[in-house]
């Protein structure tokens, strides 16, 4: 069959035999036919990895086990640290101690203590014997406020007597004399702060006298407070009869 249009000589296909066979007219020329180029499918994109590459969990194993390892080597080290100190601290020489000071000397013998006494009148709480027990927390305390009062210390032999000291209950000024006898009858004046106005909780008379009995007389007491002492001492030498 001849173009109408470009008078070429075209081949006219015949008609399919059946309905599956489909031809197409196209204008290509006799004896020139090209084949029809293929048309390649469409490929399905490739799958994209949403998990974690094996590189990676190795690297996480790796660190994680480098970390562990660290901590155990520091507190290996801390331990072996501390356990030398500890031990250089036990074996480390005690610094000197200094020596206690001496004790001073003892001194003179107390001719009054626990010797037979007697006074004037008495506290049934407070007696004449504690006015020379040796303890300062009991005393001999008279009956009343009046004066005078007396307190007598019998020493069974004559002894001759260089100091005797008083220990009062209140730190006052007390007014007293110190009388001494061989006899419990005549008595001798041996120290006399009948006139004393001077506050003190301790007096200390110096004097020598020989006798058996010595006695304090109270003969005045700051305002309404009576007759009182803690300790009676007496302080020489004793002889016999």
């Amino acid at each position: 069959m001849t173009c109408p249009t470009c008078f070429q000589q075209i081949t006219v296909p015949s008609a399919p035999a059946t309905e599956d066979q489909k031809f197409i007219i196209t204008g290509t020329k006799v004896g020139n036919e090209r084949p029809m180029p293929k048309i390649s499918e469409p490929t399905a994109p490739a799958p994209v990895s949403t998990g974690f590459s094996g590189t990676f969990v190795v690297a996480i194993i790796l660190v994680f086990i480098c970390g562990v390892a660290a901590v155990i080597y520091y507190e290996a080290i801390f331990k072996v640290a501390h356990r030398q100190a500890k031990q250089t601290q036990i074996q480390a020489p005690a610094s000197p101690v200094a020596p206690a000071p001496a004790a001073p000397p003892p001194g003179p013998p107390d001719l009054a203590l626990h010797m037979a006494v007697s006074a004037s009148s008495q506290e049934p709480q407070h007696p004449a014997s504690d006015g020379n027990d040796g303890d300062v927390h009991t005393r001999w305390t008279a009956g009343n406020r009046a004066v005078p009062q007396w307190w007598t210390v019998d020493f069974s032999n004559n002894v001759s007597m260089t100091n005797a000291e008083i220990v009062w209950e209140h730190n006052a000024g007390y007014q007293y004399v110190i009388e001494s006898s061989l006899n419990n009858t005549n008595w001798t004046v041996v120290a006399d702060h009948s006139t004393n106005l001077t506050e003190s909780k301790t007096t200390s008379d110096d004097f020598s006298s020989e006798g058996r009995y010595f006695r304090v007389v109270v003969t005045g007491m700051p305002g309404k407070s009576r007759a009182s002492f803690s300790e009676f001492r007496a302080f020489g030498s004793t002889h016999g009869k």
